[in-house]
């Protein structure tokens, strides 16, 4: 079994966004927005890499990868409040949210 310790980890985000609220979203949730502002705030943060949909343009994935899920869970518990604020204030440029998973590289 492998020690997931130290292993690279990414969660990945699926969102549909409001078509209307394309450019602030790309914005927000792409390399020089709140979020990677706010993850970079930890030495554990590794990046973002932000996606869309070849078809549908209103379709993207957003993926954050972290030194590891144990840095990530530690980062989310100590950002908690500010992260769920964030989060609510952000809601309206998406019809929704979907979290596909967490990943650990192999």
């Amino acid at each position: 079994m492998q020690n997931y310790e130290d292993v690279p980890f990414s969660i990945i985000w699926k969102y549909k966004i409001k078509i209307e609220n394309k450019e602030e979203f790309e914005f927000e949730y792409g390399k020089e927005g709140t979020w990677v502002r706010l993850f970079s705030e930890s030495a554990d943060y590794r990046g973002s890499i932000m996606y869309s949909e070849t078809i549908l343009d209103d379709t993207y994935i957003v993926v954050d990868t972290w030194k590891d899920e144990k840095s990530y869970l530690t980062f989310c518990k100590i950002i908690e409040d500010i992260y769920q604020s964030i989060d609510q204030e952000f809601s309206s440029l998406y019809i929704y949210e979907e979290r596909v998973g967490g990943f650990n590289q192999c």
